[in-house]
């Protein structure tokens, strides 16, 4: 009986012990840039970050009352410079870049709830939204998406179980540890590794896309040509897409305006220009306008001068920073730029 018992026990610790020596491996490189501190956008790191993670870091890492000005939004945020929109704000305005890959309502509320929670003040908020980000209510549990555990409210050991799960799936690990050995990023490797280089600018959380443009310096005709990046738009421009505000979205909208009055926070919730030219559901419009009021809600997507152009766009999702200061203007200096093209 002893024997068996034995014998059973050294099966098991054998079976475990690759698990275990994975487990160490991924202790100790912390490939995914969320155990320990690190400078997230240094040169030639090539694993994506988590963006929301890098956001929470920094904001909680700094000095209480340290930032006023938020940005709130997914990736296409990252067009607007701190800089830029500080032209627009108070002398004294300090603001953050408060964004994520995939952003969600959920994502925007848990955010505002931990400014709250430190005893920040929300005195401006530039807030972008699009459909993809409307329809979102949940904390999506992949590596690149999922909230950080501290605003989301979910457990560390659960976080780190989903980025340890992407470490071990489809022998990411092996194709980390080759990488990291070699430098190499194709074939079999392909498609895990980041192909851009982007400048992080820590006091605000920019990210700006320096290989894009330094590619649309060296030869921006072949750039804008490439239907990869830029595929016809077809006949669906200018057609709304889906609705996508339900109940439970209109209950996260709610609770975002509630905490924003709570600051009497001056603010406005923008649809951004889209390179495919589609607006919100027309009830979608409505159900923002309805929350936030129609002085709150700006809308800038459809077919108008900031989406018509190829030029402004590094593909069919981002737009560049010469929009988003066009975005600015009309938004805060009253300049129209968004009458539909002749």
């Amino acid at each position: 009986m002893r024997r068996d018992i034995r014998r059973l026990l050294t099966r098991c610790a054998a079976l475990a012990a690759p698990l275990v020596v994975l487990l160490g491996a991924y202790l100790v490189q912390d490939p995914f840039l969320v155990l320990r501190d690190h400078a997230p956008y240094e040169r030639g790191w090539s694993v994506p970050v988590n963006r929301d993670h890098v956001s929470t870091d920094i904001y909680l890492s700094a000095p209480a009352r340290e930032y006023n000005a938020f940005i709130f939004g997914n990736s296409r945020t990252q067009a607007i410079h701190a800089a830029d929109w500080s032209a627009y704000l108070p002398a004294d305005a300090r603001p953050y870049h408060f964004d994520a890959s995939f952003e969600s309502l959920f994502g925007i509320a848990s955010k505002l709830e931990s400014i709250e929670a430190r005893g920040d003040v929300v005195r401006d908020a530039l807030i972008l939204v699009d459909s993809t980000l409307l329809a979102r209510e949940d904390n999506v549990q992949s590596p690149l998406f999922i909230k950080d555990w501290r605003i989301s409210g979910q457990r560390w050991v659960a976080y780190q179980l989903v980025f340890f799960e992407a470490y071990l799936a489809n022998g990411y690990f092996l194709k980390y540890w080759i990488h990291q050995a070699t430098g190499r990023t194709a074939g079999w490797m392909g498609g895990v590794f980041e192909t851009h280089s982007f400048r992080h600018l820590p006091a605000s959380n920019d990210l700006l896309y320096t290989s894009q443009e330094l590619a649309i310096a060296q030869d921006s005709a072949r750039y804008f040509a490439d239907r990869n990046r830029f595929p016809a738009r077809g006949p669906a421009a200018g057609r709304p897409v889906r609705p996508v505000i339900h109940e439970s979205q209109r209950a996260l909208l709610r609770s975002i305006a509630t905490m924003l009055a709570r600051h009497s926070s001056r603010y406005v919730v923008v649809v951004p220009p889209g390179y495919d030219e589609r607006p919100l559901a027309p009830e979608d419009m409505q159900a923002l306008r309805e929350i936030f009021g129609p002085a709150r809600v700006r809308d800038f997507a459809g077919i108008n001068a900031l989406t018509s152009s190829e030029g402004g766009y590094y593909e069919a999702s981002h737009f560049r920073p010469a929009i988003a200061r066009q975005m600015l203007r009309e938004l805060y200096a009253g300049a129209s730029v968004t009458a539909p093209p002749p």
